[in-house]
Protein backbone atom coordinates (compact mmCIF):
# COMPACT_ATOMS: atom_id res chain seq x y z
CA UNK A 1 0.00 0.00 0.00
CA UNK A 2 1.91 2.98 -1.13
CA UNK A 3 0.51 6.79 -1.00
CA UNK A 4 3.34 8.61 -2.01
CA UNK A 5 2.88 8.89 -5.22
CA UNK A 6 -0.07 11.25 -4.67
CA UNK A 7 -0.09 13.75 -2.27
CA UNK A 8 -3.01 14.40 0.42
CA UNK A 9 -4.68 17.18 -1.88
CA UNK A 10 -4.44 14.83 -5.04
CA UNK A 11 -5.83 11.82 -2.82
CA UNK A 12 -9.03 14.56 -2.16
CA UNK A 13 -9.52 15.18 -5.13
CA UNK A 14 -8.62 11.95 -6.80
CA UNK A 15 -11.57 10.24 -9.21
CA UNK A 16 -12.20 6.50 -9.05
CA UNK A 17 -12.10 4.53 -12.61
CA UNK A 18 -15.19 1.93 -12.90
CA UNK A 19 -13.22 -0.81 -11.13
CA UNK A 20 -12.13 0.98 -7.98
CA UNK A 21 -15.74 2.62 -7.76
CA UNK A 22 -16.71 -1.81 -7.91
CA UNK A 23 -14.67 -2.23 -4.22
CA UNK A 24 -16.90 1.08 -3.30
CA UNK A 25 -20.39 -0.19 -3.79
CA UNK A 26 -19.02 -4.05 -2.58
CA UNK A 27 -17.74 -1.74 0.74
CA UNK A 28 -21.43 -0.35 0.84
CA UNK A 29 -23.19 -3.57 0.81
CA UNK A 30 -20.93 -5.09 4.17
CA UNK A 31 -21.97 -1.34 5.52
CA UNK A 32 -25.28 -1.26 5.09
CA UNK A 33 -26.09 -5.25 6.43
CA UNK A 34 -24.34 -4.21 9.62
CA UNK A 35 -26.29 -1.11 9.92
CA UNK A 36 -29.72 -3.14 9.35
CA UNK A 37 -28.45 -5.10 12.37
CA UNK A 38 -28.21 -2.14 14.35
CA UNK A 39 -31.53 -0.91 13.14
CA UNK A 40 -30.44 1.79 11.53
CA UNK A 41 -31.99 1.18 7.90
CA UNK A 42 -34.91 -1.37 7.48
CA UNK A 43 -34.83 -3.45 4.63
CA UNK A 44 -37.96 -2.09 3.08
CA UNK A 45 -36.41 1.43 2.95
CA UNK A 46 -35.85 3.13 -0.55
CA UNK A 47 -32.86 3.06 -2.38
CA UNK A 48 -32.41 6.94 -1.65
CA UNK A 49 -33.26 6.48 2.24
CA UNK A 50 -30.53 3.81 2.56
CA UNK A 51 -28.17 5.90 0.55
CA UNK A 52 -28.41 8.89 2.93
CA UNK A 53 -27.67 6.47 6.11
CA UNK A 54 -24.93 5.12 4.07
CA UNK A 55 -23.29 8.30 3.35
CA UNK A 56 -23.77 9.44 6.87
CA UNK A 57 -21.87 6.47 7.76
CA UNK A 58 -19.38 6.17 5.60
CA UNK A 59 -18.37 10.17 4.60
CA UNK A 60 -17.23 11.72 7.88
CA UNK A 61 -17.32 15.91 7.61
CA UNK A 62 -14.68 17.86 5.68
CA UNK A 63 -13.34 14.36 4.70
CA UNK A 64 -12.95 12.54 1.17
CA UNK A 65 -13.72 8.83 0.69
CA UNK A 66 -12.09 6.94 -1.69
CA UNK A 67 -10.69 4.07 -2.83
CA UNK A 68 -7.34 3.72 -5.04
CA UNK A 69 -5.20 0.76 -6.24
CA UNK A 70 -1.92 0.97 -4.94
CA UNK A 71 -3.49 2.49 -1.74
CA UNK A 72 -6.85 0.88 -0.88
CA UNK A 73 -9.65 2.46 1.13
CA UNK A 74 -8.39 5.60 2.44
CA UNK A 75 -9.56 9.18 4.03
CA UNK A 76 -8.41 12.70 3.71
CA UNK A 77 -8.82 15.24 5.70
CA UNK A 78 -9.49 19.41 4.61
CA UNK A 79 -9.18 22.37 6.93
CA UNK A 80 -8.62 25.49 5.98
CA UNK A 81 -6.92 24.59 2.63
CA UNK A 82 -4.66 22.13 4.36
CA UNK A 83 -4.81 18.50 3.42
CA UNK A 84 -4.06 15.59 5.77
CA UNK A 85 -3.90 11.86 5.00
CA UNK A 86 -5.73 10.30 7.55
CA UNK A 87 -5.61 6.30 7.18
CA UNK A 88 -5.75 3.72 5.02
CA UNK A 89 -7.19 0.01 5.32
CA UNK A 90 -6.64 -2.51 2.37
CA UNK A 91 -9.54 -4.99 3.42
CA UNK A 92 -12.90 -4.41 3.38
CA UNK A 93 -13.94 -5.51 6.56
CA UNK A 94 -11.21 -3.69 8.43
CA UNK A 95 -12.95 -0.75 6.53
CA UNK A 96 -15.93 -1.57 7.80
CA UNK A 97 -14.75 -1.84 11.65
CA UNK A 98 -13.19 1.19 10.74
CA UNK A 99 -16.47 3.15 10.25
CA UNK A 100 -18.90 1.25 12.54
CA UNK A 101 -15.91 2.24 15.78
CA UNK A 102 -15.96 5.77 14.43
CA UNK A 103 -20.08 5.92 14.33
CA UNK A 104 -20.18 4.23 17.58
CA UNK A 105 -17.87 6.53 19.53
CA UNK A 106 -19.34 9.26 17.88
CA UNK A 107 -22.43 8.36 19.07
CA UNK A 108 -21.21 7.74 22.17
CA UNK A 109 -20.08 10.96 22.58
CA UNK A 110 -23.01 12.72 22.03
CA UNK A 111 -24.82 10.50 24.49
CA UNK A 112 -22.49 11.74 26.93
CA UNK A 113 -23.04 15.11 26.58
CA UNK A 114 -27.02 14.66 26.13
CA UNK A 115 -26.89 13.05 29.81
CA UNK A 116 -23.61 14.64 31.61
CA UNK A 117 -25.55 16.09 34.57
CA UNK A 118 -26.49 12.60 35.10
CA UNK A 119 -23.52 10.81 34.64
CA UNK A 120 -21.87 13.00 37.03
CA UNK A 121 -23.82 12.92 39.45
CA UNK A 122 -23.72 8.89 39.07
CA UNK A 123 -19.65 9.76 39.54
CA UNK A 124 -20.35 11.31 42.48
CA UNK A 125 -18.44 13.86 42.79
CA UNK A 126 -16.99 16.86 39.97
CA UNK A 127 -14.40 19.16 40.41
CA UNK A 128 -14.69 22.96 39.63
CA UNK A 129 -11.93 26.08 40.03
CA UNK A 130 -9.85 23.60 42.17
CA UNK A 131 -12.68 22.11 44.70
CA UNK A 132 -14.20 19.28 45.01
CA UNK A 133 -17.92 18.84 45.28
CA UNK A 134 -19.59 15.54 46.29
CA UNK A 135 -23.15 14.08 45.54
CA UNK A 136 -24.91 12.16 47.57
CA UNK A 137 -22.17 10.95 50.55
CA UNK A 138 -19.23 8.77 49.05
CA UNK A 139 -17.55 9.23 45.86
CA UNK A 140 -17.45 5.99 43.22
CA UNK A 141 -14.34 7.35 41.65
CA UNK A 142 -11.56 9.23 42.98
CA UNK A 143 -10.09 11.13 39.95
CA UNK A 144 -11.90 14.15 38.18
CA UNK A 145 -15.02 13.64 35.55
CA UNK A 146 -14.07 11.46 32.55
CA UNK A 147 -16.49 11.62 30.17
CA UNK A 148 -15.03 9.16 27.69
CA UNK A 149 -15.88 6.58 30.47
CA UNK A 150 -19.37 6.69 29.42
CA UNK A 151 -19.08 7.79 25.93
CA UNK A 152 -16.43 4.14 25.41
CA UNK A 153 -18.89 1.82 27.38
CA UNK A 154 -21.89 3.18 25.35
CA UNK A 155 -19.92 2.60 22.09
CA UNK A 156 -18.58 -0.47 23.25
CA UNK A 157 -22.56 -1.54 23.80
CA UNK A 158 -23.45 -0.38 20.07
CA UNK A 159 -20.26 -2.57 18.75
CA UNK A 160 -21.36 -5.47 20.60
CA UNK A 161 -24.26 -5.78 18.25
CA UNK A 162 -22.63 -6.04 15.30
CA UNK A 163 -18.98 -7.62 16.28
CA UNK A 164 -18.30 -10.96 18.27
CA UNK A 165 -15.76 -10.92 21.04
CA UNK A 166 -12.27 -11.28 19.43
CA UNK A 167 -13.16 -8.33 17.23
CA UNK A 168 -14.66 -6.14 20.11
CA UNK A 169 -11.58 -6.94 22.30
CA UNK A 170 -9.37 -4.95 20.03
CA UNK A 171 -11.50 -1.66 20.30
CA UNK A 172 -11.86 -2.30 24.05
CA UNK A 173 -8.04 -2.79 24.29
CA UNK A 174 -7.68 0.71 22.01
CA UNK A 175 -10.31 2.78 24.46
CA UNK A 176 -8.82 1.16 27.69
CA UNK A 177 -5.36 2.15 26.75
CA UNK A 178 -6.86 5.91 26.02
CA UNK A 179 -8.26 6.05 29.36
CA UNK A 180 -5.07 4.83 31.27
CA UNK A 181 -3.04 7.70 29.34
CA UNK A 182 -2.15 10.45 31.43
CA UNK A 183 -1.78 8.30 34.73
CA UNK A 184 2.00 8.32 36.27
CA UNK A 185 2.73 4.90 37.83
CA UNK A 186 -0.25 2.68 36.92
CA UNK A 187 -3.11 2.26 35.26
CA UNK A 188 -6.71 3.21 36.66
CA UNK A 189 -8.76 1.62 34.52
CA UNK A 190 -10.39 -1.81 33.35
CA UNK A 191 -13.54 -3.23 31.08
CA UNK A 192 -15.79 -5.51 33.30
CA UNK A 193 -17.09 -7.30 30.60
CA UNK A 194 -19.95 -8.95 33.37
CA UNK A 195 -21.31 -5.22 34.00
CA UNK A 196 -19.98 -3.84 30.61
CA UNK A 197 -18.63 -0.74 32.19
CA UNK A 198 -15.25 0.17 32.68
CA UNK A 199 -14.37 -0.17 36.50
CA UNK A 200 -11.68 1.61 38.94
CA UNK A 201 -9.10 -1.38 39.34
CA UNK A 202 -8.86 -2.84 42.90
CA UNK A 203 -5.14 -3.42 43.27
CA UNK A 204 -5.81 -4.70 46.53
CA UNK A 205 -7.86 -7.22 45.25
CA UNK A 206 -6.52 -8.51 42.56
CA UNK A 207 -2.80 -9.27 44.60
CA UNK A 208 -5.59 -11.34 46.82
CA UNK A 209 -7.34 -13.10 44.30
CA UNK A 210 -3.81 -13.94 42.83
CA UNK A 211 -2.01 -15.33 46.08
CA UNK A 212 -4.78 -16.82 48.08
CA UNK A 213 -5.02 -19.75 46.54
CA UNK A 214 -1.46 -20.47 46.05
CA UNK A 215 0.02 -23.52 48.12
CA UNK A 216 3.81 -23.56 49.45
CA UNK A 217 5.43 -25.74 47.11
CA UNK A 218 8.14 -28.53 48.79
CA UNK A 219 10.33 -28.58 46.14
CA UNK A 220 10.97 -24.81 45.30
CA UNK A 221 14.73 -23.84 46.42
CA UNK A 222 14.86 -20.62 47.99
CA UNK A 223 17.91 -19.85 47.00
CA UNK A 224 16.56 -19.67 43.26
CA UNK A 225 13.10 -18.22 44.44
CA UNK A 226 15.52 -15.06 45.65
CA UNK A 227 17.73 -15.22 42.27
CA UNK A 228 14.18 -14.77 40.31
CA UNK A 229 13.58 -11.49 42.00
Amino acid sequence: MDASKLNAEELFYYEMDDSEREFVDELKESVEKKAIKLGLINKDDSKEDKAEVLDRLIYLPDTNFNYKDGVGFYYVKEENGKYEFMISLDLIEDTVFYIFTNYATRVGFQNEYNNRDKLIDEWKYFEKDGYRYENNGDYKYDITYDGRKYAYEYAIDILSHIYDKDILDEFILEVTNKLNQGFKYEAYWRYDKGEKAFAKIDYEEEYFNETEDVEPDDDIDETDAEEDF
